[in-house]
């Protein structure tokens, strides 16, 4: 049988999945300068199918990591965080590379389709946006789990401090997935912080439901 984190990690991964994506497509319109609002609802979970394969892979992967590394080799949560947004980089930049795509409005095109010289470009800004956004994140929800603070709290403040660390990194890895601009380009274009907002609520929901749904799963599962 599966260790039981991993579990946990899967369930976590539906229930971000599941709540959080509507808010992502509304993101990435905003930040790539297209209409965000009134869609249908079926409109916001246009591409859910590969964020919902990133989101089961990505955590069944970065919650035993962070923990092993920690409780087993005595990592701190910050830098067990960043080396698994290291080891999860690959797959969130293959996967996002379609949602992206989708999410906009353009052909995803299946495998056959890839583009891997030209899609490779948002490699860096995934490695960046992943490594800086789990050091954030668990390194305040542990601070803020031991003091104290209820699970959902922390979670949803880990989620907040993540998305505003990292957010203008993700901005630039939204319209190098998008539009095919360079670093460069993306990174100097107006607008950094455009969507942030809706990525801020998204991120207080999606993590104070997250830690919630992992803590929880863990007590059942052991």
């Amino acid at each position: 049988m599966l260790p039981p984190e991993i579990l946990a990690g899967f369930c976590v991964g539906w229930s971000e999945a599941l709540v959080g994506y509507p808010f992502v497509t509304a993101k990435v319109l905003r930040q790539t300068g297209r209409k965000w609002w009134g869609h249908s609802p079926l409109r916001y979970y246009q591409g859910v199918g590969y964020p919902l394969m990133a989101s089961v892979g990505f955590n069944t992967v970065v919650f035993p990591l962070k923990d092993r590394l920690h409780n087993e080799h005595g990592v701190s949560y910050a830098a067990a965080g960043a080396l698994a947004g290291l080891v999860v980089t690959p797959q969130m930049w293959f996967l996002d590379s379609f949602a992206i795509r989708r999410q906009i409005n353009q052909s995803a095109g299946g495998l056959r389709a890839f583009d891997v010289p030209s899609s490779a470009r948002g490699v860096a800004a995934t490695a960046a946006r992943e490594s800086l956004a789990l050091s954030a994140y668990f390194s305040v929800y542990h601070e803020l789990k031991e003091r104290c603070c209820w699970v959902w709290v922390a979670g949803g403040l880990a989620g907040l401090a993540n998305w505003t660390l990292t957010f203008p990194v993700d901005t630039v890895r939204s319209r190098v997935m998008a539009d095919k601009m360079t670093f460069g380009e993306a990174w100097t274009t107006k607008g950094l912080w455009r969507g942030y907002s809706i990525a801020a609520t998204r991120a207080v929901v999606v993590n104070a439901a997250s830690f919630s749904v992992y803590e929880q799963a863990l007590t059942i599962l052991k």
